[in-house]
């Protein structure tokens, strides 16, 4: 099923994936299951339409627990805790 989620506040990552943007009432356009497109505004012509009413919209995350701040890769804290590393040595180097 195709449609557009209209009037959404959008966050996303950066293409670095070290920081966040904020796109306020962008329209996402869902063709076949997938995020198609992402655009400031936009009328969505031709599709069923949903409207967030400026809720939040955060398309791409599918971690079950995420906090926006803690972009980017942790793989190498996660092997340094299989390692024996404890939590407040690598919080002590900003880890964590």
């Amino acid at each position: 099923m195709d449609f557009a989620i209209t009037h959404a506040r959008l966050v996303r990552p950066e293409p670095d994936r070290m920081r966040v943007h904020v796109l306020d009432d962008a329209t996402v356009v869902v063709r076949e299951g997938r995020v198609a497109s992402i655009e400031a505004g936009g009328a969505a012509a031709g599709l069923e339409k949903v409207d967030a009413r400026g809720r939040l919209l955060t398309p791409g995350l599918v971690d079950c627990h995420t906090h926006a701040d803690f972009l980017g890769d942790r793989a190498g804290e996660f092997a340094e805790r299989a390692a024996g590393t404890s939590y407040l040595e690598l919080a002590k180097r900003g880890g964590g």
